[in-house]
């Protein structure tokens, strides 16, 4: 029945042990799955910026040329009438100019508009990507600190658990010996006057002397707090000390 204790009490700090682990990797896993769409979506922000400021750079230079134009067509405008004449052909044109300045002026502002909104975008997409990338460096010290943990898991715990299952399994090992030389359980019959009786010997759950080495010293390993408290969940969780 001891044995069977002792089996029970290192399979359930292994499963504690192993499932912390597994706990551990895969929030790391899903953290790195997280960054790594950041990522993409702080590309995919930055290529988007990248056209928008294209596009913006041609809308100017668009303006700029029909600027031009417009100045170029008002100093047409202005020259002095040639012959009497011609006043009749001089209005026609400079109506015809009128509204083509008129039109001109109209894509202006069409243009300004354009050019105002694509400014705001551009000033959005600036911030979204600047919050993308706070956002990747969280996850990026998130990583850290998460891989920093299980590296302490692995030096600390892990050596630690395989010392106790080790000690734990000579123990076992030894004690199975020591049953099987002289027996669990023996009867003798032992005379007491006119009737007989049987007399029962068995072992109680008290470590043997012998099993027991006064020399051996406990090794000891400096750990930190969380490791503390991640040794103490563990031995609460465990399913034989919670039905001592």
């Amino acid at each position: 029945m001891n044995l069977f204790r002792l089996n029970n009490k290192n399979n359930s700090i292994s499963d504690v042990v192993q499932r912390d682990t597994r706990h551990l990797e895969d929030q790391l896993v899903e953290l790195r799955r997280e960054l790594e769409l950041v990522r993409e979506a702080l590309h995919r922000k930055s290529l988007k910026c990248a056209i928008l400021q294209q596009e913006l750079e041609k809308s100017q230079c668009t303006t700029c040329h029909q600027l031009l134009s417009i100045v170029s067509i008002g100093s047409d405008t202005t020259q002095p009438d040639g012959e009497p004449e011609e006043d009749d052909d001089a209005c026609a044109s400079s109506n015809g100019h009128t509204d083509v300045i008129t039109k001109l002026q109209a894509e202006l502002q069409l243009k300004d508009a354009r050019l105002i909104k694509n400014r705001d975008k551009i000033r959005f997409l600036c911030s979204s990507i600047a919050r993308l990338q706070q956002e990747c460096a969280n996850k990026d010290q998130t990583v850290t600190e998460l891989q920093n943990e299980l590296d302490k898991f692995r030096q600390v715990v892990r050596p630690l658990t395989q010392v106790f299952l080790q000690h734990t399994a000579e123990g076992i090992e030894a004690a199975a010996a020591v049953a099987a030389h002289s027996g669990m359980e023996s009867t003798r019959i032992v005379a007491t006057g006119s009737e007989t009786r049987i007399k029962r010997q068995g072992y109680s759950a008290e470590p043997l002397s012998d099993l027991v080495d006064a020399d051996s010293e406990l090794i000891k390993i400096p750990k930190s707090e969380l490791s503390r408290e991640l040794i103490k969940s563990a031995i609460l969780d465990n399913y034989f000390m919670k039905n001592l």
